[in-house]
Order: C-alpha cells, then structure tokens, then sequence
C-alpha cells in the first residue's frame, strides 16, 4: 500500500498541534483570553519576538486601499495592515481612554494618524521619529488622510477584530 496524505497516521505533535487550535478557536468564539487564564507572557499585550509580520518582513500591505479608501471620501470602519514610517510624534490624547499618538507615512506618501489606545495595549516605549512599524487596525476617513485606531486585542466577546502594531521586534496588542 502506498504512503499517501489520506492514510498517513497522526503523530502525537500533528495531534497536539490540532488540539491547541481547537482550543484557541473555542477561546475566541466564547470571549476567553487565554493568555490571562494560563498567565502567559503576553497577558500584558506584549509579545516578544514579533512574529514574521514584523517591520520589513513583507505580509499584507494595504497602503494602496487605503489611499483608494481617502480619495473615496466615506468613513469605512475597514481593517487595514499597514507599514511606515514615523514621522511625527503627537502629544498623548488622555481625554477618555488614553491613546499614544504619531504620523505615520506609508509607501505611497498618504499620511495617517495612529491612535493607539494604551489602556488595554501597552505604550510602545522609544517610539520615534524615522522608525519604521508595521501595523493592523481600523481605518476611518478624515480629510486628512484618516485616523487607524484599534490597534490593539479584543476584549470579552467582542466581534471587532483585533489589531497590533509591530514594532523593534515586539507586537504590541
């Protein structure tokens, strides 16, 4: 009999591995965060090494929607990824939920302000201008060139998506 995908046995890291996903798709689906139940190192938001996303490691890039969506000229709630450079640091907005602020240009010299809510993300320490950061989040139109916000987890059993931003090798969620 030939050794084929179909009737090749499960190994116990195949089974384990199926396991895990399954857990993290339950987790999800109810709201549980994992990483709080188990105490993992990433129940502060931070995760070290960033994963292959990380600044110049190439993944989704969606600087041309996001231009699409600016020149269109309506809010989009739409999830974007992202990567730039740092252009501008702007002063912590602390009205409400407090948000660390900067300009980041992207390849094609749209503009967008990243506010990045640090009370459920932690602040991304010796952020500065002309670093490059990779990130996931909500784009929302102004006359600007739009605001990403949520860049962060989700919490509870919310169905927005989560966001992150990447940045010297850490993702910051």
């Amino acid at each position: 009999m030939q050794d084929t995908d179909s009737n090749r046995r499960t190994g116990p890291k195949a089974l384990a591995a199926i396991a895990a996903l399954v857990v993290a798709a339950l987790a999800a689906a109810t709201g549980i965060d994992l990483d709080a139940l188990l105490g993992g190192s990433a129940a502060d938001g931070a995760s070290a090494p960033a994963p292959a996303s990380a600044p110049s490691a190439g993944g989704r890039d969606d600087a041309a929607r996001v231009l699409d969506l600016f020149e269109a000229g309506v809010e989009s709630d739409e999830i974007v990824e992202v990567e730039g450079e740092v252009v501008h640091l702007l002063p912590d907005d602390t009205e409400g939920e407090p948000h660390q602020r900067f300009l980041l240009e992207l390849s094609n010299d749209v503009t967008l302000k990243i506010s990045h809510n640090t009370r459920i993300a932690p602040r991304i320490d010796g952020l500065r201008r002309g670093d490059r950061v990779r990130l996931r989040g909500e784009y929302e139109w102004n006359d600007q060139g739009g605001v990403v916000h949520w860049t962060h987890r989700t919490l509870g059993r919310s169905a927005h998506e989560p966001g992150w931003i990447d940045f010297d090798g850490r993702r910051y969620e």
